[in-house]
């Protein structure tokens, strides 16, 4: 397999660092969305299936800039606040789930729901869930993603998302035992879990596990029909929670 470095190592690459200077200097009043396809087009970066990697390319722009390298066009589409990214939501809070059995295997028709590209309403649902329920109340994902809904004959019973993998993560890499060179030859067949979420109200033993293999059985297919590219490992990070106790 040939090897490949990440569009961020190969943007500020010598050479590359002169094309995107050299191009923000001659296109002035052109957008940052310009540049980024400009730079796919030149650089050939695509996915599996041939579309231009914008997103990534525009976060490795971004991420260069704030290094120092360049001086990006002004944003545009800038909110009130200053141009803080501002998430669809769904004006109302998601009903709760009604009846929900005690022991998953009482459950029929459990099942993950992708929240597909135009899929309006499903993905206000799930930001909703993400923004309100989940434990870090933010609803962003970056670089090559997938949501899921988890869905019940007794209604909505959580979300969960997938993410690019972290560029670098030294525990991780230890495990797999991939050395410099090696990883980013390899970077784009892990994936990140980056959500998770079952509503605290769904009181249901081993739903959370039944879930996990649902995602372990679809996603690697998802992925690869989304993006060209079949997934071989998730990761996930957990936060801790440390609990305080006081005696009277």
């Amino acid at each position: 397999m040939k090897a490949t470095t990440s569009i961020k190592e190969r943007l500020s690459a010598p050479e590359n660092v002169t094309f995107i200077t050299e191009w923000l200097c001659g296109n002035k009043g052109k957008t940052r969305t310009r540049l980024a396809r400009e730079v796919c087009e030149q650089l050939g970066l695509r996915d599996g299936k041939g579309a231009l990697r914008m997103s990534t390319t525009a976060k490795a722009l971004r991420e260069l800039e704030a290094e120092g390298y360049w001086k990006l066009p002004a944003a545009l589409h800038q909110s009130a606040g200053g141009g803080e990214w501002t998430p669809r939501r769904l004006g109302r809070a998601v009903a709760a789930p009604q009846g929900v059995p005690d022991r998953v295997e009482q459950i029929e028709g459990v099942e993950l729901i992708e929240v597909k590209s135009g899929d309006d309403e499903h993905l206000r649902i799930w930001n909703e869930l993400m923004l309100e329920e989940h434990p870090l109340h933010d609803c962003r994902l970056v670089g090559r993603q997938l949501r899921y809904l988890i869905s019940s004959p007794h209604g909505w019973l959580g979300g969960i998302g997938f993410g690019s993998s972290a560029l670098y993560l030294e525990s991780r890499d230890k495990w797999i035992g991939w050395d410099a060179e090696q990883r980013p030859q390899y970077q784009e067949r892990v994936i990140n879990m980056t959500r998770y979420l079952i509503r605290e109200s769904v009181q249901c033993e081993n739903v959370a596990s039944h879930v996990l293999g649902l995602c372990s059985r679809r996603v690697a297919k998802d992925f690869h029909a989304r993006y060209g590219v079949e997934p071989w490992l998730m990761e996930t990070f957990t936060h801790r929670f440390q609990m305080f106790t006081s005696s009277a």
